[in-house]
């Protein structure tokens, strides 16, 4: 399995690194970071850190997409800056495509506080990842090259990119949700409020469930 690792940055100066060298662990592949106009030294750090940088106008679709036209493997993983991958993530990944029937999936959310409720907060997007069969940006997405080309990649027009492609994605083959942890930040949720932010999430569910997806998607 060659596999390209694309994480879109703005202004992650202080996450990238981490990000990087946590991969770094057991990948020697192709890391590609694809910012949106950081002015916080964000894409220094990632070329110092090792990674191939490329530039894009802001936004995660449009940044995801840049970094797969360049990417050179036969699966790609949309990471953000801000998880960390768990040790054998990279064997978790090959195990799952080694069935052909599976197009891409998602790992299962942990997030770096140990406040209980962000223990709901992970349970809410576990199972809203298993029942739907959607990862979000902050699970990590793995899919098969040629199936992201072939779907023409993430919809720039939609407010919930991930969902969406992983909706069009299950058209064409199984997407699994890993039982390997991948961590990342609560930054947003102590940002936005922890309700505020699942109150967002059950938009996400219902607009997906019911295919009624928010204006321009």
């Amino acid at each position: 399995m060659i596999l390209s690792v694309v994480i879109p940055t703005f202004n992650e100066v202080d996450q990238i690194e981490g990000c990087l060298k946590a991969l770094r662990r057991e990948f020697r592949g192709e890391l590609l970071v694809v910012d949106g106009g950081s002015t916080d030294g964000t894409a220094a750090r990632a070329m110092q850190a090792g990674a191939r940088l490329y530039t894009s106008e802001k936004g995660i679709a449009t940044q995801c997409n840049e970094g797969a036209e360049e990417a050179m493997g036969e699966v790609l993983l949309f990471l953000s800056a801000d998880s960390r991958v768990r040790p054998g993530w990279l064997a978790a990944i090959g195990q799952a495509l080694e069935s052909p029937n599976v197009v891409g999936g998602g790992f299962k959310l942990e997030l770096d506080d140990p406040h209980w409720n962000y223990r709901l907060v992970e349970f809410g997007g576990n199972f809203r990842s298993r029942y739907l069969g959607v990862a979000l940006s902050d699970q990590g997405l793995f899919v098969r090259r040629r199936v992201f080309s072939r779907l023409g990649g993430f919809s720039q027009t939609s407010l919930i990119p991930h969902a969406f492609f992983c909706r069009r994605l299950k058209e064409v083959g199984e997407f699994v949700l890993l039982n390997h942890g991948i961590l990342s930040s609560a930054r947003k949720w102590k940002n936005e409020g922890v309700f505020a932010t699942v109150a967002d999430h059950a938009r996400t569910y219902f607009s997906y469930r019911y295919r009624e997806l928010p204006p321009h998607a």
